[in-house]
């Protein structure tokens, strides 16, 4: 659990970056079943390997006691044990590395299936999203049986050598009793600690073979766990106060990695108390402000702060909790109304959950569901409309009164009449609260205070 904890705690505080380039599935697949196979470590480590080792040395001592010839003979064999198994490592290991890249594809791809189930079946694609999983299985497949044969293959051919001790103590052994250097008792002993030592060389041998499927989790693990952090929180960072809300940009740029600049030394006052309308053409970098603000991510050159104050003199946690960034086309957790609202607090006012439900202009709709607030919405708010969604949405800016609201495209899936209500909202945010849109309806921009053009 710890090892899932920590590679979870990675990953949370991750770039948005991150996120694009990885998708849900893939990371899902790190974050559970490669960190299974790393726990499998510590039996390996610090139960069988050493428990093995432990018997291995004193059975050995013992023959060797009894028998120092037969002892040296034991000792090459798994030399030449030894030596098959270095040989096959890289063979084996490079193979448990596709196998679970192979495994990660296929889960990022049902979860992509799921999450867009409704595109998916619009556009008429479930055989292309099923040929493409069947062709994703078969190639797993075939990574499967290369892998199933090459360990198969080296743990017969190390059992093969593990059994020439028995011949070779049967023939050795038996000249020497023929000889009388030895008793019949001691052969029959050496037979048996040979018999017990065989099962802990074998342990070993599939010891070592696990070692190389952990050793491929272990590098995929490592290479979330060092993702770099997207932002970084300065030790001397304070909680994050907004007295009034103005929100300046000064001489900002920014670029996602090293590609053209985004924002070119851009400098605007977004005031507090105010609904600011952020406008322009797509890619122009509306969204990205938006992100800057919520320090999703730094700006390569200036700053930008709160009531005077640079963002970076906050913590991340205080920072985002005196901000509401409800982003483009995601509304809404699986899970209840309320909970969605509340953010999963768990000592939430009822009676402050439906003046925010009532605020947001959708008191009526919650009131028809059979479990009213406790109502699940299914993943992403699947059971809802797009409309319903986003004002759901509102009902928790409502409810956390935060001193800035950022709003991405809200009124995307609002029809005449949701967005004719929206704007009535907005003029009531605005009242206490700094409200940012990044809007394209005229009806939006018409009715905002302050209009910043990109």
């Amino acid at each position: 659990m710890k090892t899932k904890w920590a590679l979870f705690n990675k990953i949370r505080n991750a770039g948005i970056v991150f996120f694009g380039e990885n998708r849900s599935g893939e990371i899902n697949y790190r974050l559970f079943n490669d960190t299974d196979t790393l726990d499998r470590l510590y039996n390996i480590l610090f139960i069988g390997l050493p428990l093995d080792i432990i018997t291995i040395l004193f059975l050995g001592i013992t023959i060797f006691i009894w028998n120092w010839q037969l002892a040296i003979f034991i000792f090459l064999v798994l030399i030449v044990q030894a030596v098959l198994i270095v040989k096959q490592r890289k063979k084996i290991l490079a193979n448990y590395q596709v196998q679970k890249m192979k495994t990660q594809h296929l889960y990022g791809n049902v979860v992509e299936f799921l999450r867009n189930i409704n595109l998916i079946k619009g556009m008429g694609m479930e055989e292309f999203s099923g040929n493409s999983f069947r062709e994703g299985l078969n190639e797993l497949k075939e990574v499967n049986i290369k892998t199933f044969m090459v360990n198969n293959l080296t743990s017969v051919l190390s059992s093969m050598i593990n059994n020439l001790w028995t011949f070779g103590i049967l023939w050795y052994g038996g000249k020497l009793t023929l000889r009388g250097e030895i008793t019949l008792g001691t052969l029959m002993g050496l037979l048996i600690i040979t018999n017990m030592l065989y099962p802990r060389i074998s342990s070993i041998t599939g010891s070592i073979l696990s070692f190389q499927e952990i050793g491929a989790s272990m590098m995929r693990f490592l290479e979330y766990y060092n993702i770099p952090q997207a932002v970084a929180e300065s030790r001397e960072a304070k909680p994050a106060v907004v007295h009034k809300g103005d929100i300046r940009f000064e001489n900002v740029s920014f670029a996602y990695d090293r590609g053209p600049k985004i924002l070119d030394n851009v400098s605007f006052l977004i005031e507090a108390k105010k609904a600011t309308a952020i406008i322009g053409s797509n890619g122009a970098g509306k969204s990205t402000i938006c992100k800057l603000i919520a320090r999703f991510f730094d700006p390569v050159e200036g700053r930008i702060t709160i009531d005077g104050e640079d963002i970076k003199d906050f913590t991340l946690a205080s920072l985002r909790s005196v901000i509401r960034y409800q982003p483009q086309n995601e509304f809404l957790l699986s899970g209840t109304i309320l909970e969605n609202i509340t953010c999963g607090e768990k000592a939430a006012s009822e009676e402050e959950v439906l003046e925010a439900v009532r605020k947001a202009k959708i008191a009526s709709f919650i009131e028809q569901l059979p479990d009213g607030l406790n109502t699940r919405i299914g993943e992403g708010g699947l059971q809802l409309s797009g409309g319903q969604a986003q004002r759901i949405a509102l009902a928790r800016i409502y409810y956390h009164k935060p001193p800035i609201v950022i709003l991405d495209e809200p009124t995307a899936f609002i029809d005449a009449e949701g967005e004719s209500l929206f704007n009535e909202i907005i003029r009531e945010l605005k009242e206490q609260c700094t409200v940012i849109v990044v809007a394209h309806r005229q009806s939006t921009i018409s009715m905002a205070d302050n209009k910043i053009q990109l």
